[in-house]
């Protein structure tokens, strides 16, 4: 969990794909403390305090995906409210004339967000949670150890810095208010 504070201040789009990852690894334990004990945890080369922490803190995700019912699928509230800022921080970017840079990497990555669109069996979300559920499908792939296209990792790329920017913008604009 020290990784996921981290990233929240440095890369928030990366803080949100760690943390999903985080709520599958949750489930694949069957929201059980004890298996996520034995699977996960005691995986880490940590003791005393921190690893107390860590194991707090996992208790309390596990918990909070419980009161959510987010047993099988879905993201926590509080990932979603994180994600809604970034989708209203992109509709602000895109408005503003300043940002020339941010709406020509959005130009470059629209067709990409049309693709995956037309795959995702017609679940209704928005551009930026379109590119993350892209980029975890992806990296679910390579987990599996399945093919990937040249294709695919080129566009995956430039979503890539797409998002880096989008998240230097997110980190600019908290660090401001």
């Amino acid at each position: 969990m020290i990784t996921a504070d981290k990233l929240r201040a440095d890369h928030i789009v990366n803080y949100l794909l760690y943390m999903w990852q985080v709520e599958d690894l949750i489930r694949a334990c069957d929201l059980d403390m004890d298996k996520l004990e034995c699977s996960l945890l005691s995986r880490y080369s940590i003791e005393g305090e921190e690893a107390k922490e860590i194991k707090r803190r996992y208790a309390e995700l596990l918990d909070m995906m419980l009161g959510e019912g987010l047993r099988q699928e879905g993201h926590l509230n509080i990932l979603r409210i994180v994600l809604m800022q970034l989708e209203d921080l992109h509709r602000n970017l895109l408005a503003d004339p300043k940002e020339q840079l941010y709406t020509s990497l959005y130009y470059q990555v629209l067709p990409y967000i049309v693709g995956l669109r037309e795959k995702s069996d017609g679940k209704e979300c928005g551009e930026i949670e379109t590119l993350l559920e892209g980029i975890y499908g992806y990296y679910l792939l390579k987990l599996q150890g399945k093919p990937v296209t040249k294709e695919t990792t080129e566009a995956l790329s430039r979503v890539g810095n797409f998002l880096t920017l989008l998240s230097e913008r997110y980190k600019t604009k908290d660090e401001n208010d």
